[in-house]
């Protein structure tokens, strides 16, 4: 006859087989607490979200033809416009029950899980038409595509989160500087003449742009030796000066 020490005994074999139920129990406790740890509030969501969508099924079921959207961010007039041609508005911005998904980011739309009659107001992978960066970007490089000049149709512009675009555009404010020099004396009629502050900043303009149109092989030359500069350092602080005085003993 076994006594109780007998009983409870256990060979290691049967401890280990032991603890794992112990774990696997345990572990499904977890599961069911993590359950019942969802707030009220975020129950009722999921409850109202879940009979938006049955009462919009119920709808479509009534009328086939009946068009669904979903609006983020506001958008009242976009709202307005829809609901007078007779759609109805999902206020489950997480649904995937719609026919039109309007929204402030393109991150906020799933295109991987639209279907054919789904329309989202933002295109996938269009940064390199659709952000100012990208549009930069695509029309400097096109030359590599097409043999055009985009300066003939579309505006200097800079990626200034670029180092080396930045500098580009600190070269070109200066030219422009220098040229608006240039027109200026060009447009005054001859009385730019009288004026010997305009005359200066007009000559160091004129020598800017002769150094600018230099040939290709002596820039290249000079850019080796670093001697090579679009505006000078003196030339830009004539360019700037509101008067002579300003300038009086360094020219």
């Amino acid at each position: 006859m076994l006594n109780n020490t007998q009983i409870e005994a256990k060979s290691p074999k049967e401890k280990k087989i032991s603890s794992m139920v112990d774990l696997v129990d345990e572990s499904e406790l977890q599961k069911k607490d993590i359950i019942h740890s969802k707030s009220p509030e975020k129950m009722q969501d999921v409850n109202k979200n879940s009979d938006m969508e049955n009462l919009i099924a119920l709808k479509k079921s009534q009328n086939p033809n009946l068009k669904v959207f979903i609006v983020t961010g506001g958008y009242q007039d976009v709202k307005k416009a829809l609901e007078s041609r007779g759609w109805i508005e999902n206020l489950d911005k997480n649904s995937k029950m719609f026919d039109l998904k309007w929204t402030v980011k393109k991150a906020e739309s799933d295109f991987s899980t639209l279907t054919p009659n789904q329309i989202v107001n933002h295109f996938d992978k269009n940064t390199s038409i659709t952000t100012k960066s990208g549009l930069c970007r695509s029309t400097k490089n096109l030359i590599w595509f097409q043999k055009e000049d985009i300066d003939t149709f579309f505006p200097r512009c800079f990626d200034l989160n670029d180092v080396a675009e930045f500098d580009d555009f600190i070269e070109d404010f200066k030219l422009s500087e220098a040229e608006k020099f240039l027109k200026i004396f060009k447009n005054s009629n001859g009385e730019g003449a009288k004026n010997p502050l305009l005359i200066l900043k007009v000559l160091v303009s004129l020598e800017i742009f002769e150094r600018r149109l230099q040939s290709l092989d002596t820039t290249i030359n000079q850019l080796i030796k670093g001697t090579y500069e679009t505006v000078t350092a003196e030339e830009w602080e004539v360019l700037i000066i509101s008067n002579l005085q300003q300038i009086t003993g360094k020219i």
